[in-house]
């Protein structure tokens, strides 16, 4: 991972420990024979095997990137690698478009954040 990609899973981590859901880095997939390294996974957004997030700032990896975690039936979401400070009210918006998709209740901050999304 570049420097950049350690300070977005480090934020990724934070927003993790924050808001309590899974986030896992980095993440792995098998692509004919070769192993595809993505920033990371969240397992209870996105679609029932969660979103992985791509920060490959390579065109040609970040597609195929896309395609093997579309073909395995993740959920993907590109994103650029900053060296931003953790947002919480970003973040949460983020995961609210993403969606919760675990059969776990959500956090209480998520159902306060979709009455909100639905009123505005």
């Amino acid at each position: 991972m570049t420097a950049a990609e350690e300070h977005e899973a480090a934020h990724w981590r934070e927003a993790a420990n924050d808001l309590e859901f899974k986030f896992i880095s980095p993440f792995t997939l098998e692509d004919r024979g070769e192993t595809l390294s993505y920033l990371g996974w969240l397992p209870q957004f996105g679609s029932q095997r969660g979103i992985l997030i791509v920060t490959s700032e390579d065109s040609a990896l970040r597609n195929r990137q896309l395609y093997v975690a579309d073909a395995h039936g993740y959920a993907v979401s590109g994103m650029f690698a900053s060296f931003d400070p953790y947002d919480r009210d970003v973040t949460i918006g983020v995961l609210t478009d993403w969606g919760w998709s675990s059969s776990e209740p959500p956090p209480s901050w998520y159902a306060q954040a979709v009455r909100e999304n639905q009123g505005a």
